[in-house]
């Protein structure tokens, strides 16, 4: 399943941000509305959201896993057990196989990061994905805010 990045392109300019922050928060908001995931969050290696989209509790927690992640370089998932317990208690529904995340290295944010998701669509990994590669633009062409 591949992201439709044509649709609504007047929609799309009038929701775009000149500010890192912002344009991450709306690239997140887009593949969690897309691909239906219960949240999507880019944490730094202390476990805390730098932005996330979707449910807020869900995506606390799965900040906290970044933590615990940070120091595997590779994409899949990787969710420390104590983590999962508490995110299953949020939603009970989930398997580890809902969970995948990714390592980013983004520009002017000075620590490693990586991009947690929680979903059951199959191109879940692929949106991921796909939303990391727009984090890495976003980062590199606009400003953090000072």
């Amino acid at each position: 399943m591949a992201l439709d990045t044509t649709a609504h392109p007047e929609r799309r300019a009038q929701t775009r941000s000149q500010i890192a922050p912002e344009a991450m928060q709306l690239q997140l908001e887009r593949v969690a509305r897309v691909l239906d995931l219960e949240a999507i969050v880019l944490a730094d290696d202390l476990g805390y959201p730098v932005v996330k989209a979707g449910d807020p509790d869900l995506a606390d927690v799965l900040a906290s896993a970044a933590m615990w992640s940070s120091h595997r370089r590779r994409a899949g998932c990787n969710v420390d057990p104590l983590i999962f317990e508490q995110l299953k208690a949020l939603a009970p529904h989930l398997t580890e196989q809902d969970v995948v995340s990714c390592p980013l290295d983004l520009p002017g944010l000075g620590s490693a990061t990586r991009l947690l998701a929680i979903g059951t669509s199959p191109a879940r990994m692929v949106g991921l994905l796909y939303a990391a590669s727009g984090l890495d633009r976003i980062a590199a062409q606009v400003p953090w805010p000072l």
